[in-house]
């Protein structure tokens, strides 16, 4: 019996000592197109943001647009306000957050840049105040572009995406407008050389908006000579690149970047809005309840492991008039380490 004992302790120290591999892990939030609008009235019409107009503040109006918001319109404070709650509620301790635009509500005639910083500011101030305890500090903003390092090992570079943007024909004769793609090929290259890796985040995807009409090619994102530029880089720091984030389309989807080799190397996760809002004159356009997405990853690697996703049934919680955050899915990244540079 002794020796049955004896084989058993030794068999299990074997198997603990050489067998058992600790992985520690840690979480971030990925929050896009907050498309925050303060002044968003249930009462307003769903056709004009579901704002009031002066005519409209003594006429006798019983339309109820919902105290969460409506699919015709942005976001409204409360919702906000009940997301982030929700946010602090499921996971208040993230290591980081990935945040990733649009802030602004949807209007025609736009917005002066100190309504911007203002808006930008309040919901800063919100997450700070809900669950973010520190301040991520920049080691650049020149452009409007930046990148720090989250923890050991894990550098987060936010890029941004409107200078290349295809709408934007400003800088589609510049080479390089101001100097990101520069910017970004030294960020890596220091990376490498201080065993770093890189998530890059942005607004704006590379690519086509995947949504169109029959037959007919999605809207490309990027002016071409600058998804070439980017794609290249990309593929260049594919082994150190380990996760792109984006927003931009409201839709939940993931990219594979194929290259003119054929070979695939890299992807990007991009996530659906907080805002409810459609464009309702677009063929291809469709409502989204409001998510936000909570990514697990392994600290040490930065490898990422999987997402779980949340939403609010906006429809619901209206007719309740009680908020019900509930779980979408969970998908599983994890992949092996061999392959990340090629599938990452």
């Amino acid at each position: 019996m002794w020796f049955v004992s004896l084989c058993i302790r030794i068999l299990t120290w074997f198997f603990v000592s050489h067998s058992i591999e600790c992985y520690v892990y840690g979480y971030f939030w990925h929050i896009t197109d907050i498309h925050l609008d303060r002044n968003y009235s249930r009462n307003g019409n769903a056709k004009n943001g579901c704002h009031k107009k002066i005519e409209d503040i003594f006429a006798f109006n019983f339309t109820d647009n919902g105290v969460y918001g409506n699919f015709q319109c942005d976001t409204p404070e409360f919702l906000f306000n009940t997301t982030i709650q929700n946010m602090k509620d499921l996971h208040s301790r993230p290591d980081f957050i990935v945040w990733t635009g649009d802030n602004m509500p949807h209007s025609k005639n736009g917005f002066d840049m100190d309504t911007v910083y203002t808006e930008v500011g309040v919901i800063t101030d919100l997450l700070i105040a809900t669950m973010f305890y520190y301040l991520i500090k920049f080691t650049s903003l020149q452009g409007g572009f930046y990148s720090t390092l989250v923890s050991p090992g894990l550098r987060v570079i936010a890029l941004n995406t409107i200078l290349w943007l295809s709408e934007n024909n400003e800088n589609v004769r510049v080479k390089d407008p101001e100097e990101q793609f520069q910017w970004l090929e030294t960020v890596l290259s220091n990376s490498i050389v201080n065993q770093e890796k890189v998530y890059i985040t942005g607004h704006i995807p590379p690519g086509f908006y995947p949504r169109t009409t029959p037959k007919q090619k999605g809207i490309p994102m990027y002016h071409q000579h600058f998804v070439e530029h980017f794609q290249s880089i990309a593929n260049n720091y594919s082994y150190v690149i380990i996760g792109q984030f984006y927003g931009h389309f409201h839709l939940d989807m993931f990219q594979i970047f194929e290259y003119k080799t054929g070979t695939s190397k890299g992807s990007a996760f991009i996530a659906p809005p907080v805002s409810p809002w459609h464009d309702d004159q677009s063929s291809y356009s469709l409502p989204v309840n409001p998510s936000v997405r909570l990514v697990r990853y392994f600290t040490e690697s930065g490898g990422l492991l999987d997402y779980t996703q949340y939403y609010l049934d906006l429809d619901t919680a209206n007719c309740r008039q009680k908020v019900i955050w509930g779980f979408n899915f969970k998908t599983d990244l994890l992949i092996p380490e061999n392959a990340q540079s090629s599938t990452s």
